[in-house]
């Protein structure tokens, strides 16, 4: 994997971790003490990220600096993978909205 490879699939892991917390970049911004600008570059994979940013990104998550990349998430069933990548692109607002249906879901098992 190239330099450019590990960049822009770090940017992609940040985001589908932003998402999956239903963070704005503004929010992860605040969260680790950086500008939006910078969030939005390390997402679309512009520029690398400080170790500084990783470690805050990473507390901010909950995982330690090495999942951010990994390439495919850790102890995720198959159908959460699915699922997943069905979400990856979707606007924020069915992101949400998915999120609370399974919510309910859930509680009437």
């Amino acid at each position: 994997m190239t330099q450019d490879q590990i960049i822009t699939q770090l940017g992609r892991t940040v985001r589908k971790l932003r998402k999956a917390k239903q963070m704005t970049q503004e929010q992860l911004a605040e969260a680790i003490d950086c500008n939006v600008d910078t969030v939005s570059n390390i997402e679309r994979g512009v520029t690398s990220a400080r170790l500084e940013n990783l470690a805050a990104i990473a507390r901010v998550f909950e995982i330690e600096i090495g999942e951010l990349f990994d390439l495919q998430p850790r102890n995720l069933s198959a159908e959460v993978l699915r699922l997943m990548q069905l979400l990856e692109d979707q606007p924020d607002e069915v992101v949400k909205t998915v999120r609370e249906q399974a919510k309910v879901l859930i509680r009437h098992k």
